[in-house]
């Protein structure tokens, strides 16, 4: 389901008091979201994790907007196998290097 993120202040063709409907984090402050009749990655400035959980930018002027209620999600991790197969995961403390981080 997707959030509603309210912009607060003018940011790339944003205005205050536009909806911006969010979908997939996707790391770094990125999120996948719909606009004009498609997905496309937006910058949001902020993660949903840590501090207030997608709320952390309400005191921050960096910030453009803020979500209505904090997202709803799961990290889910590819992993290959040595033989080549190739699944998916959100058991994540099962692996190492399961982020980009390594």
């Amino acid at each position: 389901m997707a959030g509603k993120f309210t912009v607060k202040r003018k940011f790339e063709t944003y205005m205050p008091g536009d909806i911006i409907w969010v979908y997939t984090y996707q790391g770094e402050g990125n999120f996948k979201v719909w606009k004009d009749g498609k997905f496309v990655e937006l910058n949001l400035a902020f993660s949903p994790y840590g501090g207030s959980s997608g709320k952390r930018c309400e005191t921050d002027k960096s910030c453009a907007g803020e979500l209505e209620k904090e997202l709803e999600s799961t990290w889910w991790i590819k992993i290959k196998t040595p033989d080549g197969t190739i699944g998916w995961t959100f058991e994540s403390s099962n692996f190492r290097g399961n982020d980009i981080c390594g």
